[in-house]
């Protein structure tokens, strides 16, 4: 990402969406996949969060593969969509407006809840969870 630089953490969340859009056989990656991504490994500030107000990675696989389905399709290197390259732009302003020097995955969590129109914004409501509360909750996880 050359706009800014992540932490390893949210460099790792990154990576890991693209695997997870590369393994539905998506061409893009979107917030949902980063969503998921959060889950893997179980140890990111993200993952803390969203664990601590009883949010599951289960929850979040079932409902991204109902509303983004596998396609099959063989994909080498999925690119960001146009909702996660406006995630990734208020993630850097969130980081520096909190005059933080890397971009970890909470503020990409922080980014995504502040979207509302984003996919994991609207998963999160959908599974009847305050975006909100996530955000509050990310504020407070800083190194």
């Amino acid at each position: 990402m050359p706009r800014q630089k992540l932490s390893l953490e949210g460099s790792a969340c990154i990576e890991t969406a693209k695997r997870i859009a590369r393994q539905m056989g998506h061409s893009h990656y979107h917030s949902g996949h980063l969503l998921l991504s959060f889950f893997e490994g179980g140890t990111s500030r993200a993952f803390i969060v969203l664990d601590s107000i009883g949010i599951s990675g289960y929850e979040i696989k079932k409902l991204l593969q109902k509303i983004s389905p596998p396609i099959g399709q063989r994909v080498l290197e999925p690119a960001p969509d146009k909702e996660m390259e406006k995630i990734l732009d208020e993630a850097l302003r969130l980081t520096q407006d909190r005059g933080e020097d890397l971009t970890g995955e909470h503020h990409l969590l922080m980014a995504m809840m502040k979207n509302r129109d984003s996919v994991a914004c609207r998963m999160i409501i959908q599974l009847e969870w305050n975006p909100e509360l996530i955000i509050a909750e990310s504020q407070g996880q800083q190194l």
